[in-house]
């Protein structure tokens, strides 16, 4: 539960690409320094976000999927199958996106649905082999 605190989408996507078992120490370390980050980050962001132009405000919202497309540029590089996921993905969220019937889900609800179909059929269609 402790280590579950600190877990967040960059820490997940990297400790999933360490090989071998993750043990308590070694996660421990690797979640202080992005908690630190995140944290600071945030306060700083509260009271630096007034201070910046109108303009720039709105482009933050932007930096948010630029970090999320640096995350798994790097595992598809690496990884078929998480290609062939994230390419599953874009195409249910299409579907989602311009199929008469099905576009009447909020962009969230599409967004994560895609996401959700795109990873169960990952599992299934790639299934991780346990290590011995």
């Amino acid at each position: 539960m402790i280590i579950s605190f600190g877990i967040t989408d960059e820490t997940f996507a990297l400790a999933s690409l360490q090989p071998g078992k993750l043990t308590f120490k070694f996660m421990l370390g690797f979640i202080l320094t992005p908690i630190i980050g995140w944290v600071g980050g945030t306060l700083a962001g509260e009271f630096i976000m007034g201070l910046l132009p109108l303009a720039l405000q709105g482009a933050m919202g932007i930096a948010l999927y630029g970090m999320f497309l640096a995350l798994i540029v790097p595992a598809m590089k690496e990884s078929m199958p998480v290609t062939i996921v994230v390419l599953i993905s874009i195409g249910i969220h299409t579907l989602f996106t311009y199929v008469p019937l099905l576009n009447v889900m909020s962009t969230g609800v599409r967004l994560i649905s895609a996401t959700l179909i795109a990873t169960c059929m990952g599992a299934w269609l790639f299934p991780r082999e346990d290590e011995a």
